[in-house]
């Protein structure tokens, strides 16, 4: 068997596991799934080919119209925290901004803003969210970013918090400098009335 079809195929397995809860991330998964083909030899696949099987797993045991509502719901979980930071700029980034969320999704949010991080944290916990963690993010390319997490319906949010003056940074990975996907608020609403239409049609 040729070595692309043996990574599918373990790939497949790995998305196998995912889609039935049995493992707690994607990198589990590829684990287990090489260990249960003792195929130590063949390349690990990528996450996303798994979750692009897990995709497929899930629309054909759901359909298409549910699957998208899952996107939205996911989409709307990030509207209601960047609604409350709508004077920071708030994109949401990565792939929950692509609307990928097979294999877990964190929402990474990012907001350019000259108010403090604290601040920020203040507000969510005013409008009704959880007490957040405080963190850093070190980017080499960037310099130190301040950050806080905590989670809504289940799903990890991910705030990083940029000066004002890096409005630049809220389409770029501030460890790679690789442009990244990102919608702002105004943009995601849009996206989420147009994907309820499309279902209801």
């Amino acid at each position: 068997m040729a070595m692309d079809a043996r990574i599918d195929l373990l790939a497949q397995q790995a998305a196998r596991l995912v889609h039935a809860g049995k493992v707690e991330s994607v990198d589990e998964a590829i684990h287990h799934a090489i260990e249960d083909t003792g195929w130590v030899e063949v390349p690990r696949p990528s996450r996303s080919l798994v979750r692009r099987h897990v995709q497929g797993l899930t629309m054909q045991a759901i359909g298409a119209a549910k699957y998208q509502m899952r996107i939205v719901d996911v989409w709307e979980v990030a509207v209601r925290v960047m609604a409350v930071l709508d004077d920071c700029d708030p994109h949401l980034l990565g792939r929950a901004a692509c609307g990928h969320i097979d294999g877990g999704v964190t929402l990474y949010l990012r907001v350019c803003t000259s108010r403090r991080i604290g601040a920020l944290a203040q507000r969510l916990v005013e409008a009704g969210f959880e007490e957040p963690r405080f963190s850093t993010a070190d980017s080499r390319r960037f310099g130190r970013f301040d950050r806080i997490d905590f989670k809504e319906d289940g799903f990890p949010i991910v705030i990083t918090r940029c000066g004002s003056h890096h409005r630049q940074l809220a389409e770029v990975d501030l460890f790679t400098g690789r442009p990244i996907e990102s919608i702002g608020l105004d943009a995601l609403r849009r996206q989420i009335e147009t994907s309820q239409g499309e279902w209801e049609l």
